[in-house]
């Protein structure tokens, strides 16, 4: 396997620290005892906190068979939510690397991976980790995004910390797991998605109890797709990121496609599996970060190519996402600009989204004609496991 050269790897870095910061002085941020409810730490966070503190007794599921943040920020010399903090943003640090470097191995040079990146970085609910970095959500999708990149770069070692890692933080990673079996390695998948079970259910065992929810009762709890706007309020919160990635993965190089596609829609099942027992539902389809910033990035080098107008028009409405999505220090909590600015900006995308379809209808419909033809002829070869 080719080693990534050093020097490929210090403007990533570089670019990942600018959003770091930029995240951390743009968003306002929970306290303790915030000037507002909003901006008050409660919910989740509160049982975290307590993990940490030694109080798991008083933790309710699932929140108590999330251990390895807690664990480990619990061995830290920090108050916990200081300690929290830090693990959310070198996990954030981390996984924009790792997105980069993933869109460096699919062909696209470091501006088109900073504009992928940046789509996904200025929606709500990616942003919602710096305005409340006291989770474990951030953690969970760098080992997604480590597995990614392990899928991409054929690193079973990668793919396999980060699984094993992954299930001991975010449940939800479970999800990504049989995607290795793409690679026809079904022996190692399966042993690998027995070792993650195993891992996932370790921590119920110790620490479940009777009282316990159980899954059924969670999704009677909360009712089956909540209400009818479900899906819409999910491509409501996250802007026109969904749009962009559903086009630019088409135009991913033929053999990653699968690959990327498989990941896409095996996470895309494990954020509305997870969603119907979530009260944040939008928050829970982060775990496609990667696969969003990437197809995004796809499409931007499309775009840039062809009509370069349209690729400015594309980074203008990111910049404008970034101020309408959360409270930050322009637009605190309150703001109008949350209202009708907000909802004007999303019809803009839609029709952006509308006109680039119609842009590229000629090359989208070759392209995914050729993607189509691809996936029928692999499927139609006899199924060879290579061990």
């Amino acid at each position: 396997m080719n080693k990534t050269p050093i020097s490929n790897v210090i403007l990533p870095i570089a670019i990942s620290m600018c959003f770091l910061l930029i995240g951390n002085s743009f968003v306002l941020q929970r306290t303790l005892i915030g000037s507002t409810k909003y901006l008050t730490i409660r919910g989740d966070t509160i049982a975290y906190i307590a993990m940490i503190e030694g109080n798991w007794s008083s933790v309710n599921a699932p929140y108590k068979f999330r251990v390895l943040v807690p664990f480990v920020a619990s061995l830290l010399p920090c108050s916990p939510t200081d300690s929290l903090r830090g693990i959310t943003y070198l996990s954030l640090f981390l996984a924009y690397i790792y997105i980069l470097l993933t869109c460096s191995k699919l062909g696209l040079n470091i501006n088109q991976s900073a504009i992928g990146l940046a789509a996904v970085w200025a929606s709500t609910w990616h942003l919602y980790n710096y305005h409340n970095p006291f989770l474990t959500d951030a953690f969970g999708i760098l080992v997604i995004c480590m597995m990614i990149f392990a899928l991409i770069s054929d690193s079973f070692s990668t793919f396999v910390t980060a699984s094993f890692l992954g299930v001991l933080a975010r449940e939800a990673t479970i999800f990504l797991i049989p995607t290795w079996v793409v690679k026809k390695q079904v022996r190692r998948s399966i042993l690998l998605f027995i070792g993650a079970l195993v891992l996932l259910f370790i921590p119920r065992y110790f620490l479940g109890s009777e009282t316990d929810p159980t899954l059924i009762s969670a999704f009677n709890k909360v009712g089956f797709l909540h209400q009818p706007s479900f899906v819409i309020r999910i491509f409501a919160s996250w802007g026109f990121v969904w749009f962009l990635s559903l086009i630019g993965i088409w135009y991913l190089p033929r053999e990653k496609f699968v690959l990327v596609a498989v990941a896409f829609l095996s996470l895309l099942f494990g954020a509305f599996f997870t969603s119907l027992i979530a009260t944040d539902t939008g928050r829970m389809f982060s775990i496609l970060t990667p696969v969003l910033a990437i197809s995004s990035a796809q499409l931007y080098s499309v775009l840039f190519e062809k009509k370069r107008i349209w690729a400015f028009i594309l980074c203008s409405l990111i910049v404008l996402q970034l101020f309408v999505t959360i409270p930050n220090i322009f637009f605190p909590e309150g703001s109008r600009i949350f209202g009708w600015p907000r909802f004007i900006l999303l019809i803009c995308e839609v029709i952006f989204t509308g006109l680039i379809l119609l842009i590229l209808r000629k090359s989208l419909t070759l392209e995914v004609r050729e993607k189509a033809s691809y996936v029928f002829k692999i499927m139609r070869k006899p199924f060879v496991p290579s061990q």
